[in-house]
């Protein structure tokens, strides 16, 4: 029981925020806003990451991506991607995505 104590004490100091929500995008411009806009009416009495993956959306997925997360009253991390990860690696560039959200 002590190791698991440990192990819990040290995760929480490396994350400062209490929940962490992760929004996958693709050629999402028509919905992605309803999504955000979704998480965005939330009310918490915790801290809440916004993380969005964009998989190289050729559209403006992006753009309204980014419109509302310079606005929001959350933290964002928005990783956008040159070349299309799932194309290129399945479900394993999911590894990937939780290394960058840091």
């Amino acid at each position: 029981m002590k190791k698991l104590n440990k192990i819990r004490r040290t995760f929480s100091k490396q994350h400062v925020h209490d929940c962490t929500v992760v929004v996958l995008a693709f050629n999402a411009e028509h919905f992605i806003a309803d999504c955000l806009l979704s998480i965005e009416s939330q009310v918490t009495n915790f801290s809440i990451k916004v993380l969005v993956h964009d998989d190289c959306s050729t559209d403006e997925t992006v753009r309204v991506i980014n419109n509302i997360a310079s606005t929001s009253k959350f933290d964002y991390h928005v990783i956008t991607e040159k070349e299309n990860q799932f194309k290129k690696n399945g479900f394993d560039f999911a590894y990937r995505l939780y290394q960058l959200s840091g």
